[in-house]
């Protein structure tokens, strides 16, 4: 089964029951889902397309479709959690690896992600498992990177969210637009996040810890459009969708929609609750500074203090402590943020101006609460020099909460291990359980819980294999006795396994004997056949002439009985060769027979790998005849060349008259980009094989120039391939159209030899012609929206 690769969307050859794949594009190492089903397979590639182009919420309600109908897939599970922390790959320019970047930072952990733990208990087996947590370590890595450089960010009073650049990469009038609006809050005293100044020192990979500090700490977010599509764009969606999320938690923030030249009925439906602002408004900027001062006012206490009295005063910090902590039970982050700078300013060795940094980071309201944190905070800043400036008791609390914290996720991963080694019941789940405990060496009773779950996962194997060495034993067949045998060796101390064993192998001696006895039978049946066909064609011949002489005389005989008589010596011929196994002179001659007799049925049982390159085989069916409505017929088509394990072919008869290119081509017109490609690999493929042929179907990656790297499933020939195969310019090039295509060619006349597309470029100077192949057989270039005739060319397995 063809997937495509969830990192860069190459395509993947998926072995049955393989739950980890590596691409061969990207080299990534990935886990797989459960594609039982087209529509399930489809249903993955859509929610992938989305996730990797950043597109998280319309990836996450797909992934969620596919949890509604099978919520025991794990790879569903895990794919939620990639869009719900906003997980990204790129490549690593040093090791050239594609690693994960984090675009939705959250405060909560990924190991406490129900999804997360989900996709544990659901894994198909602990490989998947292990690649699971290896990619939840880096992310929680990430997490706690984002989380401790957006700590170190002052905070944001407001949040503007606008599309910088068009699809052509030049500013939007939103850009401006914002930009007006950055300056007069900037002037009013405003502390704003603005991308296009605030990120301009940053590295793009390093955008997220400062967006998730403004998002974290803005009262206030004006999202600003001039088209309903820049208020729906990827990132612009992504911050938006963030905040109003924090708002849904509770948050005291504002949401403000901004619009201008467009009709407010066209924006985003998660608006339709909140008071939108006409920008083309008079005074619209007044009003909305009035509006934000409402929701947002600056402290005035600060700003009115003389620099003098600032610096050289050292009041006590006591009034400002208390109105702090006030703050965090209100859950007045970003007041509670500038009084822990308040406070520092005073003194910058005040323990708990650290631990309220700390909690306002963690979102925390009450200290006591700190214990409750999803994560250890030992790794942070602030909670080393609340530790380092603390007394005796604060110390003690703090390491309190943290140890706290430790000991609940240590207490929560053993619950679970041990839950899933009560409830195991295969080795898989023993052993499952036994890797969970391992992974918590010293802790309790863990140890000794491992090495009993995997004592219990090897009884369980054993038994596991002998019931299956059971049910194979139990049919009578050479293979299934022979499966039998293997498990029960593999167990021999296990039970009555040796005797077992030794039955199967008494079995298989007779089932031998029997199968060689039953295959001789047929060798001398096919022997008295072969003779019995052979007198029947002798027979035939005669009383094909006896009836001609008798029925018309001596010149009846010369005009319809002598061409019969060729054909039936034809057939003759074609039989013996294809009995004498010379298959590539049976080939030609039942070509050349067309339909008569069995000529068809006999070509069909030839075997692919004993052709030469000339000779024309049988494949797929497609309509050739006058009319539309006329019936499919097999096509035929040239072998080319033979490499490895298969073939190239190309179609006998020009199948189709159609443009290499639909739009004007200085746009583009190399073959990545054109509609014959398209209609090669979607409309023909689809209508002329069968799955069974489609699957036989080898992908063919043309040359990067050409394609863009993509492969293809059917293709024009390069000139290049024309010259090696078809020796072109040559008469072995020159082809004429079917009924069907040379309608649009020739009308009703007959069909004379006609041009054909190549996939190539013409290297003319400033041209954009394609190359093309001559009614006799040299080469020349045409116009690529001008319609010329096709022939598909494919590369085909041996065995099919």
């Amino acid at each position: 089964m063809l997937f495509k690769c969830k990192i860069c969307g190459g395509e993947l050859e998926i072995k049955s029951g393989a739950n980890i794949a590596q691409c061969p594009y990207c080299g990534t190492k990935q886990t797989l889902p459960r594609l039982d089903s087209e529509r399930r397979a489809n249903l993955y590639d859509r929610a992938n397309h989305f996730r990797r182009n950043n597109d998280f919420d319309r990836a996450l309600g797909l992934y969620e479709a596919i949890l509604s109908e099978d919520n025991t897939d794990a790879e569903a599970h895990w794919s939620c959690v990639l869009c719900r922390f906003g997980i990204a790959y790129v490549e690593d320019p040093a090791t050239h690896r594609r690693v994960p970047t984090c675009n939705r930072t959250l405060h909560t952990s990924i190991y406490m992600d129900a999804d997360y733990q989900a996709a544990l208990a659901h894994a198909q087996d602990s490989a998947q498992r292990q690649m699971y947590e290896e990619e939840a370590r880096q992310i929680d890595a990430l997490q706690k990177h984002i989380l401790a450089v957006s700590s170190q960010e002052a905070p944001f009073d407001v949040f503007i969210c606008y599309k910088e650049t068009d699809a052509a990469g030049q500013r939007t009038p939103d850009s401006v637009l914002a930009g007006e609006l950055y300056q007069e809050l900037t002037d009013a005293g405003y502390k704003v996040f603005f991308s296009r100044i605030t990120l301009e020192d940053k590295l793009g990979a390093a955008y997220e810890p400062y967006i998730f500090a403004a998002l974290s700490t803005a009262r206030v977010m004006v999202v600003i459009g001039t088209r309903p599509e820049y208020f729906t764009a990827v990132w612009v969606r992504n911050e938006w969708s963030r905040y109003l999320a924090l708002i849904a938690q509770g948050e005291k923030k504002v949401l403000i929609p901004a619009y201008r030249d467009m009709d407010p009925y066209d924006l985003p439906e998660a608006f339709s609750h909140l008071q939108a602002q006409d920008m083309s408004k008079l005074g619209f900027m007044q009003d909305l500074l009035r509006g934000i001062e409402k929701i947002a006012p600056l402290p005035k206490a600060a700003a009115d203090m003389p620099d003098v009295v600032a610096r050289s005063a050292q009041p006590d910090t006591d009034a400002l402590i208390r109105r702090l902590y006030l703050f965090l039970e209100d859950g007045e982050w970003q007041q509670a943020a500038r009084y822990c700078e308040k406070v520092l300013d005073r003194d910058p060795e005040s323990a708990l101006a650290y631990v309220g940094r700390l909690m306002v980071a963690l979102r925390v309201r009450f200290q006591d609460e700190l214990a409750d944190c999803a994560l250890p905070f030992d790794d942070s800043s602030d909670y080393e020099k609340a530790l380092r400036f603390g007394d005796a008791a604060l110390k003690s609390q703090l390491q309190g909460y943290n140890q706290a914290i430790r000991n609940r996720i240590m207490d929560n991963r053993y619950t679970q291990a041990v839950q899933r080694m009560r409830k195991a019941q295969h080795a898989k789940d023993y052993l499952d359980a036994a890797e969970q405990l391992r992974a918590l060496e010293g802790y309790r009773d863990a140890d000794a819980l491992a090495a009993q779950c995997a004592q219990a996962a090897e009884e369980a194997r054993r038994e596991t294999t002998y019931q299956h060495a059971l049910q194979a034993q139990e049919t009578d067949t050479l293979l299934s006795q022979e499966e039998a045998l293997r498990q029960f060796e593999s167990i021999t101390d296990y039970r009555d396994s040796a005797a077992r064993a030794a039955d199967c192998r008494r079995r298989i001696d007779l089932l031998r004997d029997e199968k060689a006895r039953q295959e001789y039978a047929a060798q001398q049946e096919e022997i008295r056949s072969a003779k019995m066909r052979v007198r029947k064609r002798i027979i035939a011949g005669i009383a094909i002439i006896v009836f001609a002489l008798a029925a018309a005389g001596l010149f009846t005989l010369f005009t319809e009985i002598l061409p019969a008589r060729r054909l039936e010596e034809t057939y003759t011929h074609a039989v013996e060769a294809f009995d004498a196994a010379d298959y590539s002179t049976a080939n030609r001659l039942f070509s050349e027979l067309g339909d008569y007799r069995e000529s068809e049925a006999y070509r069909a049982q030839i075997p692919w790998s004993s052709l030469q390159p000339g000779d024309l085989v049988l494949f797929g069916e497609w309509v050739q005849g006058k009319y539309n409505f006329s019936p499919a017929q097999a096509i035929s088509w040239r072998i080319l060349a033979q490499e490895d394990n298969k073939v190239l072919l190309l179609s006998e008869h020009v199948l189709a008259v159609k443009p290499f290119l639909d739009d004007d081509p200085k746009y583009a017109s190399e073959w990545g980009n054109a509609s014959i490609r398209t209609w090669l690999n979607e409309d023909f493929y689809m209508n002329a094989f069968t799955q069974d042929e489609q699957l036989s179907i080898v992908p063919f990656i043309p040359a990067v120039e050409d394609s863009g790297g993509s492969p293809d499933r059917v293709f024009l020939l390069s000139v290049e391939e024309a010259k090696t195969y078809l020796q072109v310019p040559s008469k072995a090039a020159i082809a004429t159209a079917t009924q069907q295509a040379a309608q649009f060619l020739f009308g009703n006349k007959e069909t004379p030899p006609t041009r054909w597309w190549l996939r190539s470029r013409s290297d003319r100077a400033l041209t954009s012609r394609i190359m093309l192949v001559n009614e006799d057989g040299n080469l020349s270039d045409g116009y690529p929206t001008f319609e010329e005739g096709i022939r598909p060319a494919i590369w085909v397995e041996l065995e099919y």
